[in-house]
């Protein structure tokens, strides 16, 4: 028995496998050596069958060679072009090893098992039980060796598999030809159950390396675009820009890119950045909307005698940088105006009570003058939350008698309204009348398609989604 056991253990796996098919051993499922022979003693099969098939003959190119140290720094042609010995193969071969490979893939290794064998060998120990910790360690040595057997021949698979992947993306894009994917691919497949440990690990390296440089070759510089418009995305976040859509644009370009999906990604990429354009250039709009408003505030501070010469010099820079299209120091210089405009007109309201009923009431009348043409904005289908969220903030602070709140938020309802008219007046220059369509609530031949996806009655304002 124990002869037969060692014969059985100089056999590849493919060899087992064969002498299994051979007398009829079911072994599917068994990954494992040792499993594989345990089922063969058990089954019966004879020594001279063992030596049989160990005798057959062996395919060429088995010599273990070093799979680092030569290889290292070797330029990516290199590493592609030049192979490993050449070993005949069959198709029928490499389907015996796919389906091993299957068989592999639905076995993940876990080490976890051996924690028990090396605490049960530990308290042993600690108690004086030496004879018992010897015992249980044994164990705890014999099973790590077989999980880690196991291991080395799972990420192997994987490897393969995902190297084959990328290969036949490569192939696809013209990085490599298709002979050399399947020498690559070949070599590394019969290594793994017909091979040394030295040449399974050497194949595997040439194919991995060979997949991942011609992975490099196919991305080109998608990487450093992806890396460019996350960069752009995150300044422009800072300075208060919108971009939740081209961030998730961005993460959706890099999982297409990891999935070599190259063509998708590069049209996402390039959708994105058209979408950080327009959020630049939206946060362009909203700060020269804001600049007026602080620029107001100036004024006020002004008419009640405050010396505010310091803030209206800040706004002046902020309109500068503005015009050039610096959008980050106009951004600070803007902030820092508004900061100081705010201050200013606090420290000088706090003692007069006339000045504070004055902008109090100033606010109020810009609250109540806004209602027309935020409702008009409305029913031509924009949103309009945002101005109504500020009007409420400036309705709140004139019942608190706070007049710097109340005009700041006043005057960001007034600037949202004004960017509103800007998109009413443009939606109606676009729009389109609906000729022998007529109004379902007032009965006028008035209705219009506009470009925001929206049909409008121009007599009564009723609006329908197209």
């Amino acid at each position: 028995m124990k002869a037969l056991e060692a014969e059985l253990a100089k056999l590849t796996i493919l060899k087992l496998r064969d002498l299994a098919h051979n007398n009829g051993v079911e072994i599917s499922g068994t990954i494992r050596k040792k499993d594989i022979i345990d089922k063969l003693i058990e089954a019966g099969v004879t020594l001279e069958s063992a030596r049989e098939i160990a005798d057959a003959k062996k395919l060429s190119g088995e010599k273990a060679t070093d799979p680092r140290g030569k290889e290292e720094g070797r330029a990516e042609s290199e590493i592609i072009q030049k192979l490993p010995e050449k070993i005949e193969v069959t198709d029928q071969k490499i389907d015996e090893v796919r389906e091993y490979m299957k068989s592999v893939m639905a076995n993940k290794p876990s080490f976890f098992t051996i924690d028990g064998e090396i605490e049960a060998a530990v308290a042993k120990y600690d108690t004086g039980d030496y004879y018992g910790a010897i015992l249980e360690i044994q164990k705890a040595r014999q099973k790590a060796s077989d999980v880690y057997a196991h291991f080395r021949i799972f990420t192997n698979a994987v490897g393969i598999n995902a190297s084959e992947k990328v290969l036949g993306e490569a192939v696809a894009h013209g990085a490599i030809d298709e002979d050399r994917k399947k020498d690559l691919i070949d070599n590394a497949m019969i290594s793994l159950v017909d091979a040394n440990t030295s040449r399974r690990e050497e194949t595997l390296d040439r194919l991995e390396r060979g997949a991942t440089s011609a992975f490099e070759k196919i991305i080109g510089d998608i990487g450093s675009d992806i890396q460019l418009l996350q960069k752009k995305a995150a300044e422009l976040k800072e300075l208060g820009g919108n971009v939740l859509s081209a961030m998730d644009s961005i993460s959706e370009a890099d999982k297409l890119r990891l999935s070599l999906q190259i063509d998708k990604a590069k049209l996402v990429l390039a959708k994105t950045n058209e979408t950080l354009k327009q959020a630049e250039k939206a946060r362009a709009e909203e700060l020269k909307y804001s600049i007026p408003r602080v620029r107001s505030m100036i004024e006020d501070a002004k008419i009640i005698g405050l010396d505010i010469s310091d803030t209206e010099k800040e706004l002046d820079k902020a309109s500068y940088y503005l015009e050039r299209g610096e959008l980050k120091p106009c951004v600070e210089t803007l902030s820092k105006a508004e900061i100081s405009a705010d201050l200013i007109l606090n420290q000088g309201l706090s003692s007069d009570s006339s000045l504070r009923q004055d902008l109090l009431n100033r606010g109020k009348m810009t609250v109540q003058q806004l209602g027309p043409s935020l409702s008009e904005a409305h029913s031509f289908g924009i949103d309009v939350s945002e101005a109504y969220h500020y009007i409420s903030n400036a309705q709140i602070a004139i019942n608190r008698q706070d007049p710097v709140n109340a005009m700041k938020f006043s005057r960001k309802a007034e600037e949202l309204a004004k960017q509103f008219a800007d998109d009413v007046r443009i939606l109606k220059e676009k729009s389109v009348h609906i000729n022998q369509l007529r109004c379902g609530k007032c009965g006028q031949d008035m209705m219009y398609d506009y470009i925001n996806g929206i049909r409008r009655c121009a007599n009564c304002g009723t609006t329908v989604k197209k």
